[in-house]
């Protein structure tokens, strides 16, 4: 479901331009790629593994990206900003390879949502795989510090890992997912652009 979300919000912000190009960091099985291709749109995949599909995959982990300056027209990072263990490098490139007026397209789960906070709090067996949390102000801040632009953030879906099992969560989603606000939202979807100047 994700992925037709993000998906759907690139060809959205894209559907007037010509040679649209992108980068998905965290890619994975290259399912946001194969959707976009139907559109005329190429996105590049970049992850630390080889998943059995090297259509358009670049290994890597996203601190040395081999794209020219200014190069990119949207980036998508998919719930990997917590695996990042150094954050600094990474959103640098980011901002080194999109164009200006480009797009960060972010998927983020909320510290204070209730999947992370049991996983990651209450639990503990969330903290293995991931380096860091976000709240609503971690995740402003840091595109605050890198120079992007929000121009876009929403709850897509609240119980997004429930909704595949039940109708009634799916439902809920579907209808109101986006009416929670932005602080008790389980994950945000957020478009961020790069502007013309410093903010």
């Amino acid at each position: 479901m994700r992925h037709l979300l993000v998906a759907k919000k690139i060809i959205e912000r894209n559907a007037q331009k010509k040679n649209v190009i992108g980068l998905d960091i965290g890619s994975k099985y290259g399912y946001l790629r194969k959707i976009l291709k139907d559109y005329g749109i190429n996105a590049k995949r970049l992850d630390v593994v080889n998943r059995n599909d090297d259509d358009g995959l670049i290994i890597g982990n996203g601190k040395s990206l081999p794209f020219e300056d200014k190069s990119l027209d949207f980036i998508v990072v998919s719930h990997v900003l917590a695996h990042i263990d150094n954050l600094p490098p990474f959103m640098k490139e980011i901002r080194r390879t999109l164009k200006v007026g480009g797009d960060l397209i972010i998927l983020q789960n909320n510290r204070y949502g209730w999947w992370k906070y049991w996983g990651y709090y209450i639990r503990g067996n969330d903290r293995a795989l991931h380096y860091r949390t976000f709240s609503l102000w971690d995740i402003k801040e840091l595109l605050r510090e890198n120079n992007m632009k929000i121009k876009e953030m929403k709850s897509p879906y609240y119980f997004y890992l429930h909704s595949k099992f039940s109708d009634i969560c799916f439902k809920f989603d579907r209808n109101y997912g986006h009416m929670i606000p932005n602080w008790l939202a389980t994950q945000w979807l957020m478009v961020a652009t790069k502007p013309e100047k410093l903010l």
